[in-house]
């Protein structure tokens, strides 16, 4: 099943080398679902997929397509959410979250990923030729897997999901782009953002027993920071290789 999200600011593109790394047949905790690209596939080649968040926007977007994604279809369609000047975008950006009705919620998040040079909702530029005609197919084409399972609590961290997990499931903690400051969390974000401090969850994965791979952009500096872990990098094509030039990606798992 192929999201009909985008995400500009995180390359997600592992899967298979994830599958060589935690056995078919794992329950997974995932943190942070944003797109859910990686936990789509992972739950259609039999993982049991518990994906988290703390953004309640993001939990009702795929609450809504869990339970009728057909709707959320047609209301984005209904030519009533076309918007022509870019002052109006920028309007809707700021308001879209404040809807009581989940599914028009819903529409328009998947209207401002489509639109947002980022895929973010409450920023990036927005331009229509941002548009992929793709993800209007995908939403229209879209049935939630059977083993994919999303879930909420507010100010919900990585560590917390960590923590709390069985000691036989894994857990899988979709990073991003590397970042080794300090403040992080300093910094202003959107609703449906989730900001993980990457310092502390170093210090963590480092300590816990719990069954832990983390997925970055490749990015020098990581080594730094992750130290004593076991490190499996991977190509532009989602494979894993031994050679550094070469990598767009990086795995990192405590086991």
């Amino acid at each position: 099943m192929l999201t009909p999200l985008k995400n500009k600011n995180s390359r997600n593109n592992s899967c298979y080398t994830i599958r060589t790394i935690i056995p078919r047949g794992s329950v997974v905790n995932t943190f942070p679902l944003y797109d859910g690209k990686t936990e789509l596939q992972l739950a259609e080649r039999d993982y049991f997929i518990k994906s988290h968040t703390d953004s309640e926007p993001v939990y009702h977007f795929w609450k809504c397509l869990e339970a009728d994604s057909r709707k959320v279809y047609d209301i984005v369609t209904c030519g009533e959410l076309e918007y022509e000047s870019e002052q109006m975008f920028r309007v809707i950006q700021e308001i879209w979250h404040k809807n009581d009705n989940l599914f028009l919620k819903s529409a328009l998040f998947f209207m401002l990923n489509s639109y947002s040079s980022t895929g973010l909702v409450s920023s990036g530029e927005i331009n229509k030729s941002n548009y992929n005609p793709l993800s209007l197919r995908n939403l229209k084409a879209f049935t939630m897997p059977e083993h994919f399972a999303v879930l909420h609590k507010k100010d919900i961290t990585a560590e917390d999901i960590i923590e709390s997990s069985d000691p036989n499931e894994y857990n899988l903690i979709i990073g991003g782009k590397f970042n080794f400051s300090l403040f992080v969390h300093g910094r202003s974000r959107g609703i449906e953002e989730t900001i993980i401090n990457h310092r502390e969850l170093a210090k963590f994965v480092g300590k816990t027993n719990k069954k832990t791979l983390i997925s970055f952009d490749y990015h020098p500096q990581i080594k730094m920071l992750f130290r004593n872990l076991n490190f499996t990098f991977v190509d532009e094509f989602g494979k894993p290789t031994t050679n550094k030039k070469n990598a767009k990606e990086v795995l990192i798992a405590n086991f």
